[in-house]
């Protein structure tokens, strides 16, 4: 067979392939012919992400934040979603003993406060702390989107009701020793902030004496100071005491005059609050 009508076969045969599934367009009356063909793609799911986050304990903290019974703890989280914003299907914090979520966490369900953007939004919520609550607790920020896909971030950690805790040597009797009406006698009592659960946890100490009282007679605790303020029958507050500092109390009693002689007895009340 001649080569060259083998070749011209072969193209022949090639360009007849071709044109099974081709469609001819034509215009007829115009110098112009449009043609219009369908373009498609996919876009696969992409989780959502946690951009960005901060909670807030109400309070100056130097070590790991705490709260108390009764206080809120409030959240915000920033989760963005190139799928949009409303793929985003919900936002929520927890709690846990460790940093791996458990089902008896506590859980905090976040509100969408508002659209930052096209893909972001933003999402606030509280928690009151419980009386029941006591421990370090991680803090776990867990989002998901419509196709079910979940992002978590740990952002945190808070310290739930931390123990209050003082040091206070021969804590007995404050005893002035004895004394003529007008005279002035000191005494001092030495208080450690211990901080047992190690989160930083100042303390205010506040005093308020009773009256000392000897059957009808009394002095009254106008007559006692403490580090050179003049007490009364309200608690005042004294000082702040850091973690593991100690704080003396320099207690002075001024007996007036009159002052029939007698055993003076009374009460000294110290509160510790934190901070």
């Amino acid at each position: 067979m001649n080569v060259g009508l083998l070749v011209i076969a072969i193209a022949t045969m090639a360009l007849l392939m071709g044109s099974v599934n081709a469609e001819v367009i034509s215009a007829q009356g115009s110098d112009k012919l449009n043609a219009s063909i369908k373009i498609s793609c996919e876009t696969e799911n992409v989780p959502p992400e946690i951009t960005g986050y901060n909670f807030d304990v109400h309070r100056t903290y130097p070590k790991i934040p705490y709260s108390f019974t009764g206080e809120s703890i409030t959240f915000n989280i920033d989760v963005n979603d190139n799928n949009g914003a409303d793929d985003i299907r919900s936002a929520s914090i927890v709690l846990s003993e460790d940093d791996a979520v458990s089902p008896d966490d506590i859980t905090i369900e976040l509100d969408n406060s508002f659209n930052v953007n096209e893909t972001c939004k933003e999402y606030t919520g509280t928690y009151t702390v419980k009386s029941s609550d006591y421990g370090l607790r991680y803090i776990i920020a867990v989002v998901e989107d419509l196709e079910g896909s979940k992002a978590e971030k740990l952002v945190g950690k808070v310290f739930l009701n931390p123990k209050i805790g003082v040091e206070i040597p021969n804590l007995t009797t404050i005893d002035f020793g004895v004394g003529k009406p007008g005279e002035i006698s000191n005494a001092t009592v030495t208080i450690k902030n211990v901080d047992p659960d190690g989160v930083g946890l100042k303390l205010d100490v506040y005093i308020k004496p009773d009256s000392l009282t000897n059957g009808y007679y009394t002095i009254p605790p106008e007559y006692i100071k403490c580090n050179g303020i003049t007490l009364n029958t309200n608690f005042e507050k004294i000082a702040t005491i850091a973690p593991n500092e100690t704080l003396t109390l320099n207690l002075e009693l001024i007996r007036p005059i009159p002052l029939p002689a007698g055993k003076y007895t009374g009460n000294l009340e110290i509160k510790f609050i934190a901070k």
